[in-house]
């Protein structure tokens, strides 16, 4: 068997850029928020239920809808993009921690979850430069 990889050098370099590029986008946008949005405590107004289907079996997701209000006493409700299979993790009139960027709250908040959102951009990274290493050229070493 051939120690061939299946991919070719150029795709394996392009697709690694390509994700290089899409950690670098959403980890700076995370951190951005991270260091300059506002961070204050929200309130789960209620729970968003939504059926889903999990290897081939219904299941449900519970979001949080979230209710604050920023420095300036406007107040915004926002659905949390990431939601659990427990129904009990999130209750009515709970506290939880919210982060926003004061120019625009009703597009850019968030459950502040800390440097933990950087999961995601993180994976990219490691994805990327692992197809990079991939499609680089592999150094013979010659047999004196």
């Amino acid at each position: 068997m051939s120690g061939k990889s299946p991919v070719s050098p150029p795709v394996s370099l392009a697709f690694g850029a390509v994700l290089l590029f899409a950690a670098f986008f959403f980890g700076e946008k995370q951190i951005s928020l991270l260091q300059d949005g506002k961070h204050i405590a929200g309130t789960v107004a209620r729970i968003h239920w939504q059926e889903e289907n999990v290897d081939g079996r219904p299941c449900c997701k519970y979001y949080p809808v979230i209710d604050f209000t920023d420095s300036t006493g406007a107040k915004f409700t926002f659905t949390a993009d990431r939601g659990s299979a427990n129904p009990d993790k999130f209750k009515r009139g709970d506290s939880i921690p919210v982060v926003y960027l004061q120019a625009d709250p009703d597009l850019t908040a968030q459950i502040d979850t800390g440097y933990d959102a950087l999961y995601v951009p993180g994976i990219f990274a490691v994805f990327g430069l692992l197809f990079l290493l991939g499609g680089l050229p592999k150094q013979q070493s010659e047999a004196l």
